[in-house]
């Protein structure tokens, strides 16, 4: 790469997971629901324009997170079909244990990130504490909306929550 924006092999698989926040929890649902319903022609050609792009991108030496942003709106296709199928009761894959403790994992995740500014006190001084406390209750509340949608199996509350929770987080991040 002439402007050393290399990555390794698999780097859209470990980038997709922040760049897809926060519905990339959803990921492995989403692309596993994909295969198994791939017979649909919607399913198919959202599945096709996501692996074949991915399949591109990982052969080419130059690697920016952004060059994958294309593929994110049969990405979102396919993770609103699996949520759906999901709502409307055909897979329970969403009020498994395992997807509770999964989602556990990233509301802590979620805290501590949003509890992450705290930590620039020891190099950095002043900082604005105001809008640290507002980004860290905000992540907070966020992070614990989900997690209790979710373990109470209210499934279409959770997603609200997500969507919701990242709107607003984001608006208080960028106020």
């Amino acid at each position: 790469p002439a402007e050393q924006h290399s990555g390794p092999p698999g780097y859209y698989l470990l980038t997709i997971w922040a760049t897809f926040f926060p519905w990339s929890i959803l990921l492995p649902l989403a692309i596993g629901l994909a295969i198994r319903y791939r017979q649909n022609p919607l399913t198919r050609f959202a599945l096709a324009a996501v692996v074949g792009p991915w399949i591109m991108l990982e052969c080419i030496r130059t690697k920016l997170p952004h060059y994958f942003l294309p593929a994110f709106v049969p990405l979102a296709f396919l993770t609103a079909d699996a949520l759906v199928r999901c709502l409307h009761g055909q897979h329970q894959d969403l009020k498994s244990k395992f997807f509770i403790r999964g989602i556990g994992i990233w509301g802590i995740l979620v805290a501590l990130l949003c509890l992450s500014p705290w930590l620039a006190l020891r190099i950095f001084r002043p900082q604005p504490s105001a809008a640290m406390l507002a980004v860290s209750i905000v992540g907070i509340i966020y992070a614990l909306f989900v997690f209790t949608f979710f373990k109470a199996r209210r499934v279409a509350a959770g997603a609200l929550a997500m969507g919701v929770g990242m709107m607003l987080l984001v608006a208080v991040i960028y106020t």
